[in-house]
């Protein structure tokens, strides 16, 4: 059965372990659904959805930064030796 209460912004801060401030200042900026009167009430579905939706982008967000570390990651050609490299011990040490 599915659970139609709504939640106010102090049920949500504390069924999700975040402040109050964090659901009026990020996630409804950041989309989450909300009825627009005060104080402000949720539906559970749209605080999981919401919460889901972020989990993804940041997983698609890592994912997304490995793969440029993968692209851009260069590796260091070590040049041949040749006479030219040779180094004596009295070009090391002085005198």
């Amino acid at each position: 059965m599915n659970d139609t209460r709504l939640l106010t912004t102090e049920d949500v801060a504390a069924r999700y372990g975040v402040s109050e401030y964090t659901i009026t200042q990020k996630w409804i900026p950041n989309g989450l659904k909300y009825f627009p009167f005060r104080p402000f009430k949720f539906k559970l579905e749209w605080v999981e959805e919401f919460i889901e939706k972020q989990a993804e982008e940041k997983r698609l967000q890592r994912q997304s930064n490995i793969c440029e570390i993968i692209k851009t990651r260069k590796i260091k050609k070590i040049p041949k030796f040749n006479a030219d490299m040779k180094i004596s011990l009295e070009d090391i040490m002085e005198g």
